[in-house]
């Protein structure tokens, strides 16, 4: 058995954790590309992801909270980091945890009432979830490195300005839907664009949530990073 000096044992914990929180973005990404995908290529009749892998990804993120807060602990006991002594804000750490936990959440929710709901969505809901899919995958696998790599977070503005603009497309196809809703309940249209129309309503409604859990998450890593001294990309890494 190798000995490992005390310090040593506490660095192995720090990249734990480190490493820890920064994988669960990247998990998250992927479940949200799969939620996506899935409820737009199933209801066109094909296979989507396993079910199976795709919950399991965010019941593990679920179900992390005791494994951080004991490399935490662990953490804490570091003898020096640097110019912040003993008081490194381990605690933003699992601030982040807790808003990974509760996207998490919002993913196996909607993923519990949709795989119920198989109608086709329109082909406008679809292009737009497909673009927000792909800016909040983006988006996490972005946060993800810059915990990873302890660097900041540079796109919080425009991430911000981005998030704004989805968010309003989101909730004007949700109003429009919600009209078509009501007009359907009252018997003007047959039930499969009854169907369709409350199938895609929640489905928007889902990204909704998902976007808001996101821009919490902006929010939080750029947080970490100050308070954390996390240093700025190198020139040829911002973009």
């Amino acid at each position: 058995m190798t000995w490992k000096p005390a310090i040593t044992a506490f660095q192995d914990e720090i990249l734990s954790l480190l490493r820890s929180v920064a994988s669960q973005f990247d998990c998250i990404a992927q479940s949200i590309e799969d939620f996506l995908d899935d409820h737009i290529v199933q209801a066109n009749g094909k296979k989507g992801t396993d079910e199976a892998r795709k919950l399991s990804t965010c019941f593990s993120v679920l179900t992390s909270k005791s494994t951080h807060e004991s490399l935490a602990n662990f953490a804490r006991w570091e003898p020096w980091h640097g110019r912040f002594g003993f008081q490194y804000p381990w605690n933003k750490y699992l601030e982040i945890a807790r808003l990974l936990q509760e996207l998490a959440a919002n993913i196996i929710t909607a993923e519990g009432f949709m795989k119920t709901k198989l109608e086709v969505c329109h082909t406008s809901t679809k292009e737009l979830c497909k673009g927000a899919s792909s800016l909040l995958a983006g988006a996490m696998r972005e946060l993800g490195g810059s915990i990873l790599h302890m660097k900041q977070f540079q796109q919080q503005d425009i991430a911000g300005e981005a998030f704004q603009e989805m968010r309003a497309e989101l909730s004007a196809y949700i109003q429009v839907h919600s009209s078509a809703t009501t007009i359907n309940h009252s018997g003007a249209v047959d039930n499969g664009m009854k169907c369709s129309a409350g199938h895609s309503m929640f489905l928007l409604i889902s990204m909704v949530e998902i976007l808001d859990r996101v821009q919490d998450l902006v929010i939080g890593v750029k947080e970490l990073g100050v308070s954390a001294g996390f240093v700025d990309p190198m020139p040829h890494e911002k973009s």
